[in-house]
């Protein structure tokens, strides 16, 4: 009581023109609302929300101002510990985790960020093992491929032997039955020859 208001600012914000400003509407009889970051008896930093009211006398007089404050230090902090950990989950970091202390609403928030992680990183462990099966698994169809590949060589080439054979033993065949044709023949005209020669 009786001390200066400027003793709950951060070094050097007294001075600020916003301050000043601050401090104006609240003597022109404005009604001021925001959040502020403020310092604590101990020097700890606080945030907090406010709202000043003009008070007027009767006669419609400025006479003080009355404020209403509740603090936001907690959400300040959880805003932080997200904003830290969202930032290092789009780096691709899943198995970091918020570990401050919380209460209330926030406690709820982070302990559900904080399950939302486990769940995460679990799906992408889970991904990661399937990933490296279908790896081993294209490795192993990769290599069945290469020995299809040889196999159908392999056969290709005892195909063209055997077709080659199949060839060789068409053409010889064909020759026997040249020689064949060309026997009987022979063999018909010497038949002919002799029951011509024995009438």
């Amino acid at each position: 009581v009786g001390r200066h208001h400027r003793m709950f600012l951060p070094p050097g914000e007294a001075d600020l023109p916003a301050y000043r400003e601050f401090w104006a509407k609240i003597g022109r009889g404005d009604f001021v609302r925001g959040s502020f970051r403020r310092i604590r008896k101990d020097g700890a930093p606080i945030w907090i929300s406010a709202t000043y009211r003009p008070l007027r006398d009767r006669d419609g007089n400025l006479r003080g101002a009355f404020k209403v404050v509740v603090d936001l230090s907690d959400d300040k902090r959880l805003h932080e510990a997200l904003s830290s950990a969202l930032s290092r989950l789009s780096r691709g970091d899943v198995r970091q985790r918020i570990t401050e202390g919380f209460s209330g609403d926030n406690l709820a928030t982070r302990d559900a960020f904080n399950t939302t992680m486990d769940r995460l990183q679990r799906v992408f462990e889970g991904v990661a093992r399937s990933c490296a099966g279908l790896d081993e698994l294209s490795q192993g169809l990769t290599g069945r491929a290469r020995e299809l590949n040889q196999r159908a060589g392999t056969l290709a080439s005892s195909i063209e032997q055997s077709s080659a054979s199949i060839r060789s033993m068409t053409d010889a065949l064909g020759a026997v039955s040249g020689r064949a044709a060309a026997s009987d023949s022979i063999a018909r005209r010497t038949a002919e020859r002799a029951e011509a020669g024995s009438q």
